[in-house]
């Protein structure tokens, strides 16, 4: 994994896959997500566009889902 720490993102597209980010700004980005297998600590996004594709898309339709759901409908046991 590389290592970006204290970093900042203007205007560009960043892939999170395969990487670590640590206390970096994301501003006006491009952010990718593909599998989900990235570290993000103490870092913001500020007017970033998000685009989720393979395993990551999957986790996106399930939390969606589950934001979705009225306060009626069974909710998923966690944990």
């Amino acid at each position: 994994m590389a290592h970006f720490e204290k970093c900042e993102f203007t205007k560009v597209t960043v892939v999170l896959d395969g990487n670590e980010y640590v206390s970096c700004k994301f501003e006006d980005c491009r952010v990718v997500v593909t599998r989900g297998n990235f570290l993000l600590q103490d870092s913001s996004f500020t007017r970033c566009r998000f685009d989720f594709a393979g395993e990551a898309e999957n986790i996106k339709r399930l939390v969606m889902g589950l934001v979705n759901q009225s306060k009626d409908s069974p909710q998923p046991a966690l944990g």
